[in-house]
């Protein structure tokens, strides 16, 4: 992680976390082995409570953790500032949840992944792409652009989709499968909470917020994208191409 403090009026602070490195402490402190490469594990000794560990972020009281960092970093907060003492407002500027699958080996994934890159990018339309995301509402009329493009980059190939700022992008490493999706814009997607004016009123889905107090909710509706396009990709495992089905003839 990184802590970047502005060092000029209104001091802004950044905060970077990386929640795979993150985990592999929380592995290390409980003792599992693992295998890793970069920021995905190959291997884990116990993949079940990897996950678990790995939920317990999500109980993170990102303010207190958050305030604490802050304190570390620009002490003379808030005296600074006289008799008018504010606190941080801290935001979520952009988000990034991956799901990762495992494969027993790079050869196992290898035999799909080629045709699961294609697949993607012939025929995952706008509607598709929208629906992934969580826009299942009405899709005609002018909706937001949706582009689409492939990557060969020096670690492998990458497949990535845009909506408002916001992404879904698969890509591969060794033997793990990568969909991630990435929220800078969080105005498309709704939680169900009540009013800020209001907090002991009525639940209504009403719009995310930038705020960290719905980071919760945009991990859940990350991961319900990821599965939706992992779902989307499943029943292309088996099918062959024209080449696998000429040669033997």
């Amino acid at each position: 992680m990184f802590v970047r403090l502005q060092t000029w009026f209104p001091f802004e602070i950044q905060v970077y976390v990386n929640g795979r490195e993150w985990l592999a402490r929380q592995m290390d402190r409980a003792g599992l082995s693992y295998r890793r490469s970069d920021n995905k594990f190959l291997w884990v000794e116990d993949w079940t409570r990897a996950q678990e560990l790995l939920h317990q972020q999500l109980e993170t009281s990102w303010p207190t953790a958050l305030d604490e960092l802050q304190r570390a970093v620009h002490p003379l907060h808030p005296g600074h500032l006289g008799q008018f003492p504010v606190a941080y407002n801290w935001t979520g500027f952009q988000s990034e949840w991956a799901t990762d699958v495992a494969f027993r080996s790079r050869q196992d994934l290898e035999r799909f992944y080629g045709r699961w890159v294609r697949h993607a990018l012939l025929n995952f339309d706008s509607a598709k792409i929208l629906r992934f995301l969580g826009r299942s509402g009405r899709l005609l009329g002018n909706g937001p652009p949706v582009h689409s493009n492939v990557e060969r980059q020096f670690e492998g190939t990458r497949v990535k989709h845009w909506v408002d700022h916001n992404s879904i992008k698969l890509y591969d490493h060794l033997n793990v499968l990568r969909p991630e999706t990435t929220i800078n814009n969080p105005n498309g997607f709704r939680v169900y909470r009540t009013s800020e004016n209001d907090p002991d009123g009525a639940l209504s889905w009403r719009p995310l917020r930038h705020g960290v107090a719905d980071l919760h909710r945009r991990a859940q509706v990350s991961q319900a994208a990821n599965e939706r396009y992992l779902e989307a990709l499943a029943g292309v495992a088996e099918t062959k191409t024209v080449k696998e089905l000429a040669e033997p003839v």
